[in-house]
């Protein structure tokens, strides 16, 4: 994640999402949500996205995505708008502001634990631990949809091909345990789960990742016979 300064003038395009959430949070009376929200964009200020635009948009846009899927548990959307905050903040979370994070809801800050990348990085430990939350987990398929959805302009051919495979290999089988079953959250794991396929399929074609161009063996012309 880039660590830049963005500009005034690109910070303040957060006003729509920004607002569209916010506002959600006060019809609904969510205190934890407006809470997250304003930690959040605290965090986040002056950080832009690769893909354009100030980063906090990508919080948003995953917590609105929990939203429009059913998602209705204000922990669950607190601990989205929080998802990269351990990760991606911490020369801003000085002992003022950890405070105010480890003061904020438990289960909330249990999963933004679980989703924080540990140094050095090993894959299957932090993914087996994903797997093991289902909340973590229902975060972490709405974080790489946004990602997929925005990955056309900052990737190279060769990070995406890294990025698809790791989506193949750790991230759609977050969401094949719990296809199954009746409910919200069922629903917003199948939603997801179809949506990454989607976009998984998309940037192998916007990247030229699939392999040779070779037709299959049932679409090939039958042998003449006499």
């Amino acid at each position: 994640p880039a660590r830049a300064t963005t500009c005034t003038r690109c910070f303040h395009r957060l006003n729509g999402p920004y607002h569209a959430l916010r506002r959600t949070a006060l019809v609904k009376n969510w205190h934890l949500v407006r809470t997250a929200l304003q930690l959040a964009t605290e965090l986040h200020h002056g950080q832009p996205r690769e893909s354009g635009g100030p980063y906090i948009h990508h919080p948003i846009r995953v917590t609105l995505k929990l939203w429009r899927l059913g998602i209705r548990e204000e922990y669950i959307l607190a601990a989205a708008l929080l998802h990269d905050a351990l990760e991606d903040c911490e020369e801003r979370l000085d002992k003022k502001m950890l405070a105010k994070f480890y003061a904020f809801d438990a289960r909330a800050i249990t999963i933004v634990q679980v989703l924080t990348k540990d140094t050095p990085h090993n894959a299957d430990q932090y993914y087996g631990r994903i797997a093991a939350n289902s909340e973590a987990s229902l975060i972490k398929l709405a974080d790489r949809a946004d990602n997929l959805a925005t990955m056309n302009g900052p990737f190279t051919r060769k990070r995406a091909r890294k990025y698809v495979k790791e989506t193949k290999r750790y991230i759609m089988p977050l969401a094949r345990p719990r296809l199954t079953g009746n409910g919200h959250c069922c629903s917003a794991f199948k939603a997801l789960h179809h949506e990454i396929q989607f976009l998984t399929r998309k940037a192998e074609r916007d990247f030229n990742l699939t392999k040779g161009n070779a037709k299959p063996a049932h679409c090939r012309a039958p042998k003449k016979t006499d």
